[in-house]
């Protein structure tokens, strides 16, 4: 509202905190233009202030969205509430508004049945290919044998199975990402892989080897 008719002068600046409004706020700022109030702009502001928040806080004002939408149960389990606290941190730079909570993080609490709950289009492009076989498979055996679940340990993993079947790290990320969340977009893979846990993870990359 303040920036309304208002300008802070040659600054230009356009996030304040109260404090700075009202030390700064004066008539000699306002102008003679009509104000255009820009949708687009408040939500951009309102990520901005939603990155800038605890995630203690986060958790709590998206957990109504979460449970209307059937993904956690009210109140939510031990399980669910970890879950959140590794999910929420890697999705919060694409929040703009709290209601986008369910599209971003539903895949980490729905239960994926290849090729239910797939995006259909990712699936034609990424788990077709000849050779997707051979890499969920080694795959699936490396992640069972590694001694610590961490995204750094995922990463190294990931990259030395592309470089031993000669793929870009493209030709190995993608088809591992439409495995495991099913879809083309998301946090980066490893930090998702680590979020889903080896459980979940190592569960929809056999159900996908076996039925592509």
């Amino acid at each position: 509202m303040l920036l309304l008719g208002w300008s802070a002068g040659e600054e230009n600046r356009e996030l304040f905190t109260r404090e700075e409004i009202l030390d700064r706020f004066g008539l000699e700022g306002l102008t003679e233009h009509p104000a255009v109030f820009d949708y687009d702009k408040l939500k951009w502001m309102n990520g901005h202030y939603i990155r800038q928040m605890d995630n203690a806080r986060l958790i709590k004002l998206c957990l109504p969205y979460l449970i209307a939408a059937g993904l956690v149960s009210d109140p939510p389990t031990a399980e669910q509430r970890d879950t959140l606290e590794r999910v929420l941190p890697l999705e919060k730079e694409r929040l703009k508004l709290l209601s986008e909570v369910t599209d971003l993080v539903g895949f980490f609490f729905i239960e994926l049945d290849y090729p239910s709950g797939y995006d259909e289009k990712a699936t034609g492009k990424w788990l077709k290919g000849e050779y997707v076989k051979t890499l969920l498979a080694r795959e699936i055996a490396a992640f069972e044998a590694l001694p610590e679940w961490t995204a750094e340990a995922l990463d190294t993993t990931v990259h030395a199975i592309a470089a031993e079947m000669e793929l870009s790290l493209g030709q190995a990320v993608h088809p591992t990402r439409v495995a495991a969340t099913g879809r083309t977009v998301g946090p980066g893979l490893f930090e998702t892989l680590w979020a889903l846990g080896r459980e979940t993870v190592l569960t929809r990359l056999k159900t996908v080897l076996e039925r592509i």
